[in-house]
């Protein structure tokens, strides 16, 4: 478990605050601040020469990662699954990544590893700008299978242009709310938390859950409101 951290760029740059790779699996990264903390400030697994897995070669990076209640500012992609045979991201909230919110990549590709797949994106918030913006905020790479991907409740917001606040993702999201702005209470002061008119409420990095609370099914529809609809693009009542 990686928790209750705060990751910070050097001077110099740098590739990532987290990796987990060569065979990595069943590691939990929460509660956690990574402030422009590199060009992937995680990454979900990665490309390993094979005589250093640990324990074995098993046809992946990465396996049952789960990343949640963090909070990522800038990084040029905040989150990148490579590799992976599993991954969830949850409950976490995005400010302004530099081009992507997430990467869908497959570095390894020797005889017997799977295409990167089964990522869940969950009750996430990501505010962006779109001239930080490129190809939908989710770039796709050869050799994966993006269409096992699966993406439910989070909120998406365009500051400069709200109404293309619908990100570009490899398969259809459910209950999905565009171009509203979640209202943070002082993000040029560092506070992401919602005020309490938040169309927002109950995703992100303050709305994690207990630590042993079950994680929600992602493909379930969250309750009807003026604010939440699969398919639409909500509107203030």
């Amino acid at each position: 478990m990686i928790e209750g951290c705060t990751f910070t760029a050097r001077p110099t740059g740098g590739s990532n605050a987290v990796q987990m790779k060569g065979g990595t699996r069943d590691v939990l990264v929460r509660r956690n601040r990574f402030l422009d903390a590199g060009a992937r400030a995680i990454n979900i697994g990665g490309s390993t020469g094979l005589q250093f897995f640990r324990p074995k070669v098993e046809g992946f990076e990465a396996k049952d990662i789960r990343v949640e209640g963090n909070l990522f500012v800038g990084a040029t992609a905040p989150v990148a699954f490579v590799g992976v045979d599993g991954a969830t991201v949850r409950f976490n909230t995005f400010h302004l990544p530099g081009r992507w919110v997430m990467r869908i990549l497959q570095e390894t590709t020797a005889p017997g590893f799977i295409p990167c797949r089964a990522g869940v994106f969950t009750d996430n918030i990501v505010v962006f700008r779109s001239d930080m913006w490129s190809e939908g905020g989710c770039n796709i790479g050869p050799n994966t299978a993006p269409d096992t991907f699966r993406f439910a409740r989070n909120a998406w917001f365009c500051t400069d242009r709200p109404k293309a606040s619908r990100p570009t993702l490899p398969t259809a999201e459910t209950d999905g709310i565009y171009g509203l702005d979640p209202g943070f209470v002082d993000p040029e002061r560092g506070d992401f938390s919602l005020r309490p008119d938040s169309p927002a409420k109950g995703k992100g990095h303050t709305a994690m859950p207990e630590r042993d609370a079950p994680a929600a099914d992602p493909t379930a529809p969250a309750p009807r409101s003026p604010q939440n609809g699969t398919g639409t693009t909500p509107t203030r009542p």
